[in-house]
């Protein structure tokens, strides 16, 4: 099937975030205009599009936050679980992805914990699952490592139609580049990720089987986390 090429209105002819690989701007849902993830490039397959980042949150503070970007991640310096906040107002490019299941999703989360560069204490990065074209949303399944679906369910409960989640149409689309690019944001620390499949069927198998769960995903040379997202609505 041919994608359609879409422009969309003046007023979201903007990014509000991007680097050299991928852009927040606006994707039209129903009748409205909603921030989005999107190519700038053609994307192949395994590639890392940017960090998930943001400050790390007491347990405390996360349990009063109204943030809908409350994330599970492992921290490097105290060696276990942490919750950070991963707002777009924070400076975090990965929060623009809006939410697609595991099966329709083009991109992935990993947090690539054993793998942390030294000025980072926290490292988990969205990659690409499948080859994405330029001006492509980009979106990635946050119930990943939740068996419950709680972050669906959340959605669900709040209006949003279950056809409008599970169909794929959003990979049929291809949106024309921002008239004006702002927000700059920092470069990718890895450009990609190796044995990608390898990974990603493990991720499927484990999910299938319902036993995956922050923790560890067994890949190659490496021990594999799949972070968790709050199941917070955007």
């Amino acid at each position: 099937m041919q994608p359609t090429v879409r422009r969309r209105p003046a007023k979201y002819t903007v990014s509000v975030a991007c680097n050299s690989v991928c852009y927040g701007s606006y994707v039209q849902m129903g009748s409205r205009y909603e921030r989005g993830l999107f190519a700038r490039r053609d994307i192949s397959k395994g590639s890392v599009l940017c960090r998930y980042e943001g400050p790390m949150l007491s347990d405390h503070k996360a349990v009063d936050s109204s943030s809908h970007y409350l994330m599970d991640v492992m921290s490097k310096t105290k060696k276990r679980m942490v919750i950070i906040d991963g707002s777009p107002r924070k400076g975090n490019l990965g929060g623009y992805a809006n939410y697609a299941p595991w099966e329709v999703a083009n991109a992935f989360f990993l947090d690539d914990y054993p793998n942390t560069p030294p000025e980072y204490d926290t490292f988990v990065l969205m990659v690409a699952k499948h080859d994405i074209p330029h001006g492509q949303e980009i979106r990635a399944d946050y119930d990943t490592a939740n068996e419950h679906h709680e972050f669906r369910r959340a959605m669900l409960a709040n209006g949003v139609a279950a056809t409008q989640l599970d169909r794929n149409d959003y990979l049929a689309v291809l949106w024309r580049d921002p008239e004006q690019w702002v927000g700059h944001r920092a470069e990718p620390p890895r450009t990609r990720i190796n044995n990608v499949d390898a990974v990603v069927r493990e991720i499927g198998k484990r999910r299938r089987s319902r036993r995956l769960r922050p923790g560890g995903i067994p890949a190659s040379e490496r021990f594999v986390q799949v972070s968790t997202k709050r199941p917070r609505l955007r």
